[in-house]
C-alpha cells in the first residue's frame, strides 16, 4: 500500500516519527517465531541505528517452513520491518502493507489504486491535534 500526495504539510505528519502514525504489515518470515520473540516486537529492538517504538506483534499462522506474522510499527525508518524481524532472527520473506494510518488497502490488486474518500482525508489531516 501506498499512499500519494502533494500535500507537503500531511506528508510531513504521516510519516515524521512525533506523529507515531501506526503502519500494519502483513509479514512472511523464515521459520517459526516463538511468543518470547514476538514481545521482543512489541517492546522495541536494538537497531543499529537505536531502540525501535513499541510495536503490535500478533502471530497469525505458520507454513511447513515459514510463518505469517501481522506487525503494526508506529515510526517510518528505513526498511523498518525488515531490520525489526532479522533483529529477533526471523528474516523477511514477503512484505505487504495492509494498513497506513488507518486506511485499509482492502481488495486493491497490485498496481490498483483508488482516491482517499472525503472521511479518510478529513482523518489523515486531523492526526496529531489534540
Amino acid at each position: 500500500m501506498l499512499l500519494l500526495t502533494n500535500d507537503g504539510d500531511l506528508s510531513n505528519k504521516l510519516i515524521h516519527p512525533t506523529f507515531q502514525v501506526p503502519k500494519t504489515y502483513l509479514v512472511k518470515v523464515k521459520g517459526i517465531p516463538p511468543k518470547e520473540k514476538l514481545e521482543k516486537l512489541e517492546k522495541g529492538v536494538f537497531l543499529e541505528d537505536g531502540r525501535t517504538l513499541p510495536a503490535k506483534a500478533k502471530f497469525v499462522r505458520a507454513t511447513e517452513e515459514n510463518s505469517w506474522i501481522e506487525l503494526t510499527v508506529f515510526e517510518g525508518r528505513n526498511h523498518l520491518v525488515k531490520r525489526m524481524c532479522m533483529a529477533i532472527g526471523h528474516p523477511v520473506q514477503k512484505l505487504k502493507r495492509v494498513d497506513f494510518a488507518g486506511i485499509k488497502v482492502g481488495k486493491l490488486k497490485p498496481g490498483e489504486f483508488r482516491p482517499l474518500t472525503e472521511k479518510e482525508l478529513e482523518t489523515l489531516k486531523g492526526l496529531g491535534k489534540e
